[in-house]
C-alpha cells in the first residue's frame, strides 16, 4: 500500500494532493441548483470541481472555455489542470474566460486567490471554506472586503487541527 510518507511521493506531489484534498476535507457551501429555488448544501464533487477542475491531457482549452461560460453555476475565477491529480502536465487560473498558463498547480491557486481581491469578487459558494482556508491560513490574513463575519467552524476545526501537529 503506497502512502504519503513513502518514498514513491515527492515534496511537489504531496503538496499538490494537499491542496486538491481541501474540497473533501471542508463543508462544501450552499448553492442555488434553479433559479428562484432555495440554497442546497453542495456536493463534495461540486465544490472539488468549483475548487480545482481536472481535465484529460489534451483538453481543448478554448472549447472548454465556451462551454464554461454557459454553466450558470461555475463563477470565475478557478483553477483547472490538465493530467491527473498527482502530476498535472498543465495548469491554467481561469480569469474572466481567459485560460492564464502557469508554471504549476500551486501557482495557478496562488494567482486565481489573489485574482479574488484584485477584482473584488467573492468565492464560489461551493467551494468559500477551501478558499478562505486558503486566504486564513496560507495566507494568514483576514476578511481583506470579503463578506465574511467570521471563520466558518469547517475551517478553524482544520486549522486547530494542523497547528496541533505542528506544535508537538
Amino acid at each position: 500500500m503506497n502512502k504519503l510518507g513513502s518514498s514513491e511521493y515527492g515534496t511537489d506531489d504531496i503538496l499538490n494532493l494537499s491542496v486538491q484534498v481541501l474540497p473533501l476535507i471542508l463543508t462544501p457551501g450552499a448553492i442555488v441548483r434553479n433559479p428562484g429555488a432555495k440554497k442546497i448544501r453542495a456536493g463534495v464533487l461540486d465544490a472539488l470541481s468549483a475548487f480545482i477542475d481536472v481535465k484529460p491531457v489534451g483538453t481543448n482549452i478554448p472549447y472548454y472555455l465556451q462551454e464554461v461560460s454557459k454553466d450558470e453555476n461555475r463563477t470565475q475565477p478557478f483553477v483547472i489542470i490538465l493530467g491527473d491529480r498527482r502530476h498535472p502536465s498543465q495548469a491554467f487560473a481561469i480569469i474572466e474566460r481567459v485560460a492564464l498558463p502557469v508554471c504549476d498547480l500551486l501557482e495557478a491557486v496562488d494567482l486565481c486567490f489573489k485574482s479574488f481581491f484584485v477584482l473584488d469578487i467573492n468565492y464560489p459558494n461551493q467551494c468559500s471554506t477551501s478558499w478562505e482556508f486558503v486566504q486564513r491560513y496560507i495566507f494568514q490574513f483576514g476578511d481583506g472586503g470579503k463578506e465574511m463575519k467570521s471563520t466558518s467552524p469547517s475551517v478553524r476545526s482544520l486549522r486547530t487541527f494542523l497547528s496541533q501537529g505542528t506544535t508537538s
